[in-house]
């Protein structure tokens, strides 16, 4: 065996030494916690807490499945989801006139293609309306599934449809002509139920829902639909013959998370763009990830949401004296600040300044006074001005209270609702009124037969609307035979202004309607109690621009990109 020489020896000890480290240093990588994996930044991931119900948008009822829709698929009219006072806006119809009060003439937007590279014209805009109005069963031939969107649809005798039908008058130009005069209809034409889908990919869908889990939705919208996964993800792409500029991101990815904390985590380890899932108990935790933004919306514009929750009042069986006497003795500051925990700010009707032109900032409602509640009760001959507090609550919880009052919180309660009884049962002694959980099954409880609205006297309640018209929160809540209108409703002046909006086609004009309707339902009819409206917040990665922050709470992935 050859003896090595000291040169030979050096350069094997060398190589031990490289060895040995580069080991030592695998050991540490394996030992050590490391960095997330890069990912494509040309995606863009939002974390949700659920797929979409339906991809049928005539049946789309549900923020899960418009919000995808949203995406894909494009209406005659929208809005601009960036402005605060979210402008209406022309999408595919490019200009429109009223003829008269029940004849909407609309112009369309030329050099429009589906994903399929169907051309966009009158004869497609006519296929999807007619469409709509059968999958509503406003034809009456419709004997299979109709849409659960079917009383958005009607007239507020909940039978007419408010469409009678539509007309092609040219390759570009529909007539729509109405069944009596419906002033909101642009603002409902801007939902997503009267999208526009291909009638070439969809022929087969002309007559019947598209399937959620095999079936694909094709529009004109800037990104194409490419798969929903059941509990993991939809997946959408750019659709690069999109009329304007294309969008900056490739794909999005509608994550699907049954774990906020998943979500939250996956955020923070930059895995996420948009967490839709962000409790505010995480905000101090984000707001010290120099990689997320949270934006707090409200805090910032003075805009809430358009979530109105309130105290429902039995009109029946509580006069408006009744009625105001209550609405002055709740102690409104308390409930956001403790029973809300400051996540909301005061109502003063069911409009939120969320609805920007359409809202009356001089309207306040009723507060937590109680002179003024106490003189209500005097001018019906209860109590004295001259009584203490504690002959107040002996009354109310003696034998004979001026009044015992049912409340509902229901064999779905919550939390809120709990706190809110256990507080008007204090504050109602203040004015000699006793208070009883009222035993009731819950009224929007699909198995609830022995539920008696005119035996309820208080029950708290919340609605949003289904698309942005004032009238898309009155309507339901005030209309005498709605079965939202918890609290039995039938004024007939509020009915009368209510037709006055439906008869006036003129924006301005319908606006300054809705303001006198706020401050006749806030001040003197008292038909509510007015709570608050909810605040909004966005948490996103923060290389995001072009977020839309808006109080609707729509997510428009197209005209945002990445810094």
């Amino acid at each position: 065996m050859r003896k090595l020489d000291k040169k030979e020896i050096l350069i094997i000890i060398l190589l031990s030494g490289i060895i040995t480290l580069g080991i030592s240093n695998v050991m540490l990588f394996l030992n050590y916690p490391q960095p997330a994996p890069q990912r494509d930044l040309s995606t863009l991931v939002i974390a949700t807490s659920s797929g979409p119900d339906t991809l049928e948008l005539t049946d789309a009822w549900d923020s899960a499945s418009y919000q995808i829709l949203d995406q894909v698929v494009e209406t005659l009219f929208s809005h601009d989801l960036r402005d605060p006072e979210l402008p209406r806006i022309n999408l595919l119809a490019e200009s429109y006139h009223w003829e008269n009060a029940t004849i909407l003439h609309i112009k369309l937007r030329e050099a429009v293609l589906f994903h399929d590279y169907t051309p966009f014209n009158a004869t497609a805009a006519k296929w999807n309306l007619d469409r709509l109005q059968y999958n509503i069963n406003a034809t009456g031939t419709n004997t299979g599934e109709v849409a659960h969107t079917q009383p958005l649809w009607m007239r507020p005798d909940g039978i007419t449809p408010i469409i009678n039908n539509t007309v092609v008058n040219g390759i570009y130009n529909i007539t729509i002509t109405l069944n009596g005069p419906y002033g909101p209809l642009l603002n409902l034409l801007s939902y997503i139920n009267a999208g526009m889908i291909s009638p070439t990919s969809h022929a087969e869908d002309e007559t019947s829902f598209i399937n959620l889990i095999t079936g694909n939705i094709v529009g004109t919208g800037p990104f194409i639909f490419n798969h929903f996964i059941p509990d993991v993800e939809v997946n959408l792409t750019r659709w690069i013959g999109y009329r304007n500029h294309i969008s900056y991101f490739k794909t999005i990815i509608f994550k699907i998370y049954d774990d906020a904390v998943a979500a939250r985590n996956d955020i923070i380890k930059n895995q996420v763009d948009v967490n839709m899932m962000a409790y505010y108990q995480d905000f101090a935790q984000y707001e010290e990830n120099p990689g997320i933004t949270v934006y707090r919306f409200t805090h910032d514009t003075g805009i809430p949401s358009l979530v109105y929750r309130y105290l429902s009042f039995n009109n029946k069986n509580l006069n408006v004296t009744w009625r105001k006497a209550i609405s002055y003795a709740i102690n409104y500051t308390y409930i956001i600040e403790n029973i809300s925990q400051y996540d909301a700010r005061k109502a003063s009707s069911p409009i939120s300044p969320g609805f920007g032109l359409s809202y009356n900032s001089s309207v306040k409602g009723s507060s937590y006074n109680l002179t003024i509640a106490r003189e209500a009760m005097i001018s019906m001959g209860f109590g004295n001005m001259g009584w203490s507090d504690t002959q107040w609550i002996a009354t109310a919880e003696g034998s004979s209270p001026f009044r015992d009052v049912g409340y509902f919180s229901g064999p779905f309660s919550t939390n809120f609702r709990e706190a809110l009884g256990l507080a008007l049962f204090e504050w109602l002694k203040l004015i000699g009124v006793y208070i009883y959980e009222a035993d009731l099954c819950h009224p929007m409880d699909p198995f609830c037969f022995s539920f008696d609205l005119e035996k309820l006297d208080l029950y708290t309640f919340g609605w949003a609307p289904d698309y942005l018209s004032p009238f898309s929160m009155l309507d339901p809540l005030f209309k005498p035979d709605s079965r939202l209108n918890i609290a039995l409703v039938n004024d007939t002046k509020l009915n009368a202004m209510l037709e006055l909006v439906l008869e006036n086609t003129n924006d301005v004009a319908r606006n300054e309607l809705y303001k006198d309707i706020q401050g006749y339902i806030a001040d003197v009819g008292y038909f509510h109690a007015p709570l608050y409206h909810s605040n909004i917040y966005y948490v996103h990665s923060a290389d995001l621009r072009g977020v839309p922050y808006n109080s609707m709470v729509k997510f428009q992935a197209y005209g945002m990109w990445r810094e």
